[in-house]
């Protein structure tokens, strides 16, 4: 009959020997190479999360661009200036004017009379009346008048300019065009305008 110790033989660990016959260097290589692992993984995060920060930046200018297209400045414009004015401005018309008048007549008329064997004579005959006058005189004036003068000018005009009116609404379409591009590459795209 055997007899069983209480401890049994140590059985070989074949783990525990193969790090013990491993050199130090083959430890290092593998430190290095996790550790290069773990710093690209890092990068590769960090990188990714610059990726989404600029598609997010692009996706806000792209959202300023399309509210600046959408503007309207308004400004007051000042105007203090002279004008000089010069013309000739051409006058034609006809004037009617009404005569109503009672003309008093005193005077003497000589008056030949021809007299039967004694021949012409001359006799002074008075005349006292009145004679009323009734017309209306049309009288055409035709002339050019001649105006220079300085004329003062001082306004405060209103302007209201649309920025889609302008040539600059073009440039910004093309700028919000590319960064929404850019976003879209990104992985970010911007809201959708609201009418």
């Amino acid at each position: 009959m055997t007899l069983l110790s209480e401890n049994p033989p140590a059985q070989p660990d074949p783990f525990r020997d193969v790090i013990a016959k491993r050199p130090w260097d083959y430890w290092l290589l593998w430190f290095v190479a996790l550790s290069a692992l773990a710093l690209n993984v890092w990068l590769i995060n960090t990188l990714l999360g610059v990726r989404r920060q600029a598609g997010e930046a692009a996706a806000l200018a792209v959202q300023e661009i399309r509210s600046l297209r959408a503007a309207t400045f308004s400004t007051t414009v000042k105007i203090n200036q002279s004008i000089p004015i010069s013309l000739t401005v051409p006058f034609n018309q006809n004037f009617s004017i009404p005569i109503n008048q009672t003309i008093p007549i005193d005077t003497v008329i000589q008056v030949p009379f021809e007299i039967p064997f004694i021949g012409t004579r001359i006799f002074d005959v008075p005349l006292k009346t009145s004679v009323p006058v009734t017309l209306d005189v049309s009288i055409p004036v035709k002339l050019e008048v001649p105006i220079a003068t300085v004329v003062p000018v001082k306004l405060a005009v209103p302007v209201s300019i649309a920025v889609a009116d302008t040539p600059v609404d073009a440039m910004l379409a093309r700028a919000e065009d590319y960064l929404e591009n850019l976003g879209g590459q990104f992985g970010v795209r911007a809201a959708t305008p609201t009418p």
